[in-house]
Order: C-alpha cells, then sequence, then structure tokens
C-alpha cells in the first residue's frame, strides 16, 4: 500500500498533548510501559517516547545517532567520512555514498537552488551561529564557485568531490537520524514510538489498535513554538519541516535572515511562502524535501512530491495554507485566522 492510501486510510482517534521541540503531539497512551529519554546530539535536541520498549532500546538509538554524526555525516568531525572527504576529496563508505545519491537527485529535481556542495557557503553565513553575519558580495561570489553538485562522483562505493569543494550534509543529517532510529526499533521489535530529532519526526506505528499520532503544526509567525494553526492526525511515517523562523539572525539594520540558502546565487531564498510540512515514508526524504519544496516554491513542488509519493502542507505569507491529496482527509485547521487555499 502507498503511504497516500496508509495516510488516508487510517482511522485515527487522539487524545491528551504534550510538547516536542516546535511540534506539538497529542499522548494518547500513558501506562504501556512508557520509556522517554532526551538527548543533545548532533547540535539538537533528541526526545524519543518509546511504548512497549525499554531504556535499553532508547540507549540504543542515541548511541546509533551519535555514530552517524562522529562516523558519517559531521563536517566538523575530521575523522567522520564527510570531514576525511572535504579535507582529502575522496573517500570510501558505501553508507555515506548512498546518502549523497539521494541528495543528488534532490539537487536535479530542484534545478540546483538544493545543493549538499555548499559547505562554504553555509559556513560563510554562520546562521544559527554566535557568527552569523553577513557576507561581502565578493565573498559570496567566491564560495558559489566551489558549489555543483554534478562534481561529485560515487562509484563503487568510492565518493569523490571536486577541488575546494566542501559537503555539508546538514539538510538532511536529522531525517537520516530518524530512519536509524527506526532500524533500531524494528530491531527490537518495539511496535509504537515517537522520536524527535530537532523537529525531524519519526512516528512508529500507532499509539493503539486504530489511534494514531496527532501533531499539531506550528504557526510560523508566532514566537511561541507551542502555537499551532492546524493538526495532523498520522502513523507510520516521517515528518519534517523547513520555515523562515528558523534559525535566523538580524542585521544591524534590523533585516532578517534565515538559514535556507538558495546554492545558486547564495542567499536566503526569497519566497512567498513561510514554512513547508512534509510528510513521507524515508526520514532523509521528508527532511530533504521540506527544503526543496521550500526552495522551489509551490507549482514546481507538486510534481517532485509526487515522484516520492510524498505529501504536504504549505504555509503562505498571507496565512494560506495547502494541503496536498493524500493529507486532506487527516488535516484539521484550528486557527481561524489562516484559510485553506484551493
Amino acid at each position: 500500500m502507498s503511504l497516500k492510501r496508509k495516510i488516508v486510510s487510517a482511522l485515527c482517534i487522539c487524545l491528551g498533548v504534550f510538547l516536542i521541540a516546535g511540534t506539538t503531539i497529542y499522548d494518547a497512551v500513558k501506562n504501556n510501559r512508557e520509556t522517554d529519554k532526551t538527548d543533545v546530539l548532533m547540535g539538537t535536541i533528541v526526545t524519543q517516547r518509546i511504548y512497549g520498549g525499554n531504556v535499553q532500546t532508547a540507549e540504543k538509538i542515541a548511541d546509533e545517532i551519535s555514530r552517524l554524526e562522529n562516523e558519517l555525516i559531521s563536517w566538523r568531525v575530521p575523522t567522520s567520512a564527510t570531514g576525511i572527504l572535504n579535507e582529502k576529496l575522496s573517500v570510501e563508505n558505501e553508507e555515506l555514498g548512498e546518502y549523497i545519491n539521494v541528495c543528488n537527485q534532490l539537487s536535479q529535481l530542484s534545478g540546483g537552488k538544493f545543493d549538499i556542495t555548499c559547505g562554504k557557503l553555509t559556513q560563510l553565513w554562520g546562521i544559527g551561529t554566535p557568527q552569523a553575519k553577513v557576507p561581502e558580495q565578493s565573498e559570496i561570489d567566491s564560495a558559489l564557485q566551489s558549489v555543483d553538485y554534478k562534481k561529485i562522483t560515487t562509484d563503487d562505493g568510492k565518493i569523490t568531490i571536486g577541488e575546494g569543494q566542501s559537503v555539508d550534509l546538514g539538510a538532511v543529517g536529522k531525517g537520516i537520524a530518524c530512519d536509524k532510529a527506526l532500524f533500531v526499533l524494528k530491531q527490537n521489535k518495539v511496535k509504537s514510538a515517537i522520536i524527535n530529532v530537532g523537529g525531524s519526526l519519526l512516528v512508529h506505528g500507532e499509539k493503539s489498535k486504530g489511534k494514531c499520532w496527532k501533531i499539531g503544526v506550528r504557526n510560523p509567525f508566532s514566537d511561541d513554538a507551542s502555537s499551532q494553526i492546524a493538526t495532523l492526525s498520522l502513523a507510520n511515517c516521517f515528518v519534517s519541516t523547513s520555515g523562515d523562523y528558523e534559525k535566523v539572525f538580524t542585521d544591524a539594520d534590523g533585516k532578517k535572515y534565515h538559514h535556507i540558502l538558495n546554492a545558486l546565487n547564495g542567499y536566503p531564498e526569497q519566497t512567498d511562502l513561510v514554512s513547508v510540512t512534509v510528510v513521507t515514508d524515508k526520514g532523509i526524504l521528508s527532511d530533504g524535501l521540506s527544503t526543496v519544496c521550500f526552495l522551489v516554491g509551490y507549482e514546481k513542488s507538486l510534481a517532485i512530491l509526487e515522484k516520492y509519493d510524498a505529501q504536504a502542507v504549505f504555509i503562505f505569507k498571507d496565512r494560506t495554507v495547502k494541503v496536498t491529496r493524500g493529507l486532506q482527509n487527516n488535516f484539521e485547521l484550528t486557527d481561524n485566522s489562516f484559510s485553506l487555499g484551493a
């Protein structure tokens, strides 16, 4: 059964509530051997709620996410596969190559606006760090010379990048971590859990027979992370959101800049969207697609989402909300200051 049919056909009954990193999750079960664990991993908060599992399972998930960061995808760790790739321009690692292949396909579909070779560009802006600044145009032009996903090759497990390039997997890292969490949950025969890696969610199983997780869609215009405009009732999927309200800094003139950079021009993307929430069956795709959709806009997103059997919620600057067909029966608008678009 496709993801779309799974979402549409699910019978969802949702009770209770708790807050999880800017996304509201309505909690239905309180007595099913619940295990809660919170860590700081990958530079963000990782929250686990596991039913029918145990503390050891939660520890295994935390360990696997830590391994992912330190051995594979962090450019900040010189000994990780990505760190070695950026330093030596090549590395042999089949797993990393699989992630890069997914990202390169997303780059192609976005027309190059999404590009993981933008490492020098993201470091130049430093958005989300105390060093955030608006670079000089000459600095941006220089960084852009190293951005081109077409220069990456992944042959027989060997990854090679171009001279001066720097790979940054930050746009998909949290989603990959959710994929890792699902692997551990299945290994340990856990049937119900929700894992939040800095706002990217793994929704595993149902709360109980016939009962789904109910997830609040954040109000992107509010500074209150618990403020929401709608709810989604979901089971067995991954959910990620990209928005211009995340990782924002203000320059000396009071102008705000967000972290979603257009790899073609080197600047935060200017669009009529404020956020995109994507629901799909792989974490790397929910994470990557939410960024891609924000970059390319609503109309171009529809064909891309269809290619991956993914669904999405788009929130526009005029407070219009558009929901793809496969989510409409599971979406409830709760804030009347927003309106549903056609």
